[in-house]
């Protein structure tokens, strides 16, 4: 009577065996549970270095670009966070400015800049990044059709913030996230809420974790003054 499929794979796990078999082919236990570590360890090795690996950056401009086609600072700190609608780690930036802005409570104008393209099935104002940051109090939403200002002030990654002080000169400029998706204290959040509060703050860029803004070549990569 010939076995029955369970009772084979017992037989091939049966404590006294050292090897699994596969029909005529015998293989080391040993050798499974190594090759399946590596591959564990390797899984989790690429998970972390995407959480952690920085955005690129730009180059931001040290002053405000005279060409912006939004309202320059005026006896008052600006505070630009550039957005792409569909990009998840921006989630965590969002309830990142969300704890900062409990902190420095209408010592900055504060504006969200989402990315917008005919191209979108879905337009930037029904996306839930946008629905959610048109919740939160004492800010300004607006579109940026095709990246413009993303060009204009070197933002080319979700998530990125920018803080202007009240004659237009740059503060600080990266992201406000520990890692991708991961909120949390982090230096960027704490050199934005040290400028904003008068005190000297050494730290002016962190890494930005997010998506790509919108697909600029590298000869477009640069400030607009």
């Amino acid at each position: 009577m010939p076995r029955k499929p369970i009772d084979s794979f017992k037989a091939a796990l049966a404590p006294e065996s050292s090897h699994i078999r596969f029909g005529r082919v015998a293989i080391p236990i040993s050798l499974i549970c190594c090759v399946w570590g590596l591959i564990m360890v390797g899984g989790v090795g690429v998970i972390a270095n995407y959480q952690w690996r920085p955005a690129p950056s730009g180059q931001t401009p040290e002053r405000w670009p005279n060409s912006a086609s939004i309202a320059s600072p005026a006896g008052k700190p600006v505070l630009l966070m550039f957005l792409h609608p569909h990009c998840p780690c921006s989630r965590a930036s969002l309830a990142e400015l969300t704890r900062l802005m409990a902190q420095v409570r209408g010592k900055a104008t504060i504006q969200l800049l989402f990315f917008a393209s005919e191209q979108f099935e879905q337009p930037a104002g029904e996306c839930p990044l946008w629905k959610k940051a048109i919740t939160i109090p004492d800010v300004q939403v607006d579109r940026d059709i095709d990246g413009v200002l993303a060009r204009q002030f070197g933002a080319y990654s979700s998530g990125k913030v920018l803080l202007y002080d009240r004659t237009g000169q740059l503060q600080f400029a990266g992201g406000i996230t520990a890692g991708r998706g991961h909120g949390g204290d982090n230096p960027g959040a704490r050199a934005i809420v040290g400028a904003l509060n008068g005190q000297r703050v050494l730290q002016r860029s962190y890494p930005v974790f997010g998506c790509p803004i919108s697909a600029i070549s590298d000869e477009e990569k640069g400030p607009v003054r």
